[in-house]
């Protein structure tokens, strides 16, 4: 009786149509697909199929997002959407990404793309793609020898920014270097670098603006680099002149510059990031960027319209008062339902103390969440990497 219950059940199994049961199954939780794998031949086949991850992932990322919070030192924690309430701290991978500081450049499809701390030791960051849902993590080779050998012999002091994000057209992850280098004789220079997770190799992106010097460098701010839609956006250095938002696109590898809406010189912007699907703009009205001591208002401008955005016009969503020197927007409202800010407090040894904030809308009111926080990004679980790299 049982061994009939049994033959019963796998037929059952077998005869299930192929587009139902991939639509049953890009609904499950990453651990229930892991398990499943066992149940026959043609499950295992389905649910490591490119085809099923991809689905997968793009309705976790529509339906089943969270979010990510980096803290001080190596710790990252999942957040609850709905309740706000810490969840899990994140297992983190390999043992010496345990004992340093590193840098959480960005969250996509489930992959999170770490960097060590850029150190004065002449050693050039390392860079990792994790996918912390079935604990998978890649360490990226370093770039060609001959362009870490150039920094390390002909300059003196150097420093990274990173973006983490993918290319559509060719389903293929990618990071982006900036690294911005001195020299002995008192000039910088500006290295692009971009890794593809398709080919395993960088290559060097040459800007073609003039005006892409020394101080296209991201400012060093929080909030001030985000990656959505394709590209990684960055606010250039505050000494820069040029009043622009720098893209780098992840599809054609190009470097495009669009204009901020800045209504006068005293204005400052203070943060971008992603709103309803739009690249957002964070700006302060507070009198010559005085806005740790006098109260102030954030004005929040979204670009509506998609593609080349040196033509595309600024549209005034809404602004946001606040008490002076308090809070930091965050480059993170995920399809418009929340509007993260980071609270400074000074504390009494003079250093400060960073917490997590939610404006409410309707109480014109920033509410505390979480403490000790650096860093915020969405996440949504997914089987990307399955099989490539031992499991730590």
């Amino acid at each position: 009786m049982q061994r009939v219950y049994y033959r019963s059940r796998k037929k059952i199994v077998r005869d299930i149509p192929m587009e139902v049961l991939e639509h049953i199954l890009c609904r499950l939780p990453v651990k229930t697909l892991l398990q499943f794998r066992s149940v026959c031949k043609s499950w295992y086949a389905i649910i490591t199929s490119p085809t099923l991850i991809s689905i997968h992932a793009n309705w976790f990322s529509n339906n089943q997002f969270g979010y990510l919070i980096k803290h001080r030192g190596p710790e990252i924690s999942s957040l609850d959407k709905s309740m706000f309430n810490l969840i899990e701290k994140l297992e983190l991978p390999h043992h010496h990404l345990k004992s340093f500081e590193f840098n959480l450049v960005g969250s996509c499809n489930g992959l999170l793309c770490l960097t060590k701390e850029f150190v004065a030791n002449n050693k050039f960051p390392s860079t990792y793609i994790w996918n912390p849902s079935i604990r998978v993590c890649k360490e990226l080779p370093l770039p060609p020898l001959q362009i870490i050998t150039f920094i390390d012999k002909n300059l003196i002091s150097y420093e990274c920014a990173s973006g983490f994000g993918f290319d559509g057209q060719t389903n293929d992850y990618k990071v982006f270097h900036i690294v911005r280098a001195k020299s002995n004789l008192e000039d910088f220079v500006i290295i692009n670098l971009v890794y593809s997770s398709k080919n395993q190799s960088w290559r060097v992106v040459e800007a073609a603006h003039d005006d892409y010097d020394q101080f296209a460098f991201p400012s060093p701010y929080i909030g001030c680099r985000t990656s959505f839609n394709g590209a990684f956006h960055w606010i250039p250095n505050w000494d820069s002149k040029s009043r622009s938002i720098m893209r780098f696109d992840f599809c054609d590898e190009t470097i495009r510059k669009t204009k901020l809406p800045l209504a006068n010189k005293n204005e400052i912007v203070m943060c971008i990031g992603s709103l309803k699907n739009s690249l957002v703009v964070f700006v302060s009205d507070a009198l010559d960027g005085k806005f740790w001591t006098i109260p102030c208002r954030i004005n929040t401008w979204v670009m509506m319209k998609k593609g080349e955005m040196t033509t595309t016009p600024w549209i005034h969503q809404f602004s946001v008062p606040i008490e002076a020197g308090l809070a930091w927007p965050l480059n993170i409202g995920l399809n418009g339902e929340n509007l993260f800010f980071l609270k400074f407090y000074m504390m009494k040894n003079s250093s400060w103390s960073y917490r997590l904030g939610i404006y409410d809308n309707e109480k014109k009111k920033i509410s505390e969440v979480d403490t000790h926080i650096r860093g915020m990004f969405t996440y949504s679980e997914s089987l990307f990497l399955l099989g490539e790299e031992t499991k730590y």
